[in-house]
């Protein structure tokens, strides 16, 4: 209970409590109001400090749902590209909390899947759908490969798995290095030329 003080005998107090059940509505409401209230916030604060809000709010709208220059809606399927990976760490991350696990070395377990994807994608030739699934497959293989040095660390070793994932992600960023994965993914790939 947070109590505030006021002149007299009034006072304002309201109660901070964790609620299991809300009502749907009420639930959008809150969401809305977070919404407008963030984006209240961010335009003072750039009004403070020197940038027209409307201007910058007009310039990401039209970037996000207007056209490019050669008639291309590209805003949308671009904001999807970048936040596809941040999502699905964040639902890797949180798959580990739930079980009471530290997964911060997320973001080589997802290169890794994505290495790993990328190599079934230029050495099959298959139908589409058939290759998308096999991607899929192979980056879930590759990440989970990843992973299970931390956890074969932690299971028999007792090594704390913050540590290890964390310390795995600059092999995995190093593997990712555009130069090193181009010449291992493209080893035996007709016309490519082989080598690290």
């Amino acid at each position: 209970m947070i109590s505030i003080p006021a002149r007299g005998r009034n006072r304002i107090s309201f109660r901070i409590e964790r609620r299991l059940h809300v009502e749907p509505k009420r639930d959008a409401l809150m969401r809305l109001l977070g919404l407008a209230g963030g984006l209240l916030l961010v335009g003072i604060v750039l009004q403070a400090t020197g940038r027209h809000t409307l201007s910058l709010l007009g310039d990401v709208t039209n970037a996000t749902f207007g056209r490019t220059q050669f008639g291309q809606r590209l805003g949308l399927q671009e904001t999807g590209v970048i936040a596809t990976p941040i999502l699905l760490d964040a639902i890797a991350v949180a798959i580990a909390l739930r079980m009471k696990l530290w997964n911060i070395g997320v973001e080589g377990q997802f290169l890794m899947g994505a290495w790993a994807a990328t190599g079934v994608g230029i050495h099959l030739n298959t139908s589409k759908p058939l290759l998308l699934f096999l991607m899929a497959m192979a980056g879930v293989a590759g990440g989970a490969a990843w992973i299970l040095i931390p956890a074969i660390a932690r299971a028999y070793f007792k090594v704390n798995e913050i540590i290890t994932t964390l310390l795995l992600q600059r092999p995995a960023r190093r593997l990712h290095h555009p130069a090193r994965a181009r010449s291992l993914l493209l080893v035996g790939v007709p016309g490519q030329p082989v080598g690290l």
